[in-house]
């Protein structure tokens, strides 16, 4: 546990956890710099609990979503590459996504 005072500053605390540095400065009390130092080792020790994230409704079809890549290609990239998408799309198509 360090807290120290920097002149005409205030107070600070610095600790490592598991190899990563955590400070926070400019305290006016040593006291307010030790509670802080403590919520933040709760904290680190207690993570509070994430949200599952929801999942985004995706309402575009695969072959919707192929033939907008291959019309991008088509106006951006050379006709060989083009060709070369279309086969390989071909052959992802038949074997179901897979």
């Amino acid at each position: 546990m360090s807290v120290y005072s920097v002149k005409s500053k205030g107070w600070r605390y610095d600790f490592t956890q598991k190899g990563i540095r955590h400070t926070e400065a400019w305290f006016k009390t040593k006291k307010e710099a030790k509670e802080a130092e403590a919520r933040k080792r709760q904290e680190l020790k207690n993570p509070p609990a994430q949200a599952e994230p929801e999942m985004i409704p995706t309402d575009m079809a695969f072959l919707d979503l192929v033939n907008k890549r291959l019309d991008f290609i088509q106006a951006y990239k050379s006709q060989k590459y083009y060709v070369d998408h279309i086969y390989t799309t071909r052959k992802l198509v038949r074997n179901g996504g897979t």
